[in-house]
């Protein structure tokens, strides 16, 4: 099979997953064609990053490498949306790591190495100060 001759593909679906597992070979950054992101994303170092099927990114958004938008569960996970939906104008540092049905609203700031699994209102900031996980309001 040629995966340059696509002649073999019957649907858009089929195509979207040959694109995505090229792009994760190429990039080390897995995307599932599922997901939805909008205008202006930037994946700066991709590497190591994981987006969900039922994700959902929303307009200018920067990521740096290493960030998980993830389910909860390994197995068993609820139908429907199970991975983090992020505002507009979002910024994740590397090796952040966002778990669940979770939102993420609008002008956020997530540093590095954080993890969230609870919803995060418009215009706050999330950080690693020592072990402890802080968060605060009004950028």
């Amino acid at each position: 099979m040629n995966i340059n001759n696509l002649d073999f593909i019957k649907n858009k679906y089929q195509y979207a997953l040959i694109l995505s597992s090229k792009g994760k070979l190429l990039s080390g950054a897995e995307i599932n064609p599922c997901a939805k992101i909008g205008k202006r994303f930037i994946l700066d170092h991709g590497i190591g990053t994981v987006i969900g099927e039922t994700a959902k990114i929303g307009d200018d958004c920067y990521m740096l490498g290493g960030v998980i938008l993830g389910a909860k569960g390994i197995a068993n996970n609820p139908e429907g949306i199970r991975h983090p939906r992020i505002g507009n104008n979002v910024q994740i540092g590397s090796f952040s790591k966002l778990f669940g049905a979770i939102t993420i609203g609008n002008n956020v700031f997530i540093g590095s190495g954080c993890v969230i699994t609870e919803n995060i209102p418009d215009n706050y900031m999330v950080y690693v100060k020592t072990e402890n996980q802080l968060i605060k309001g009004n950028l």
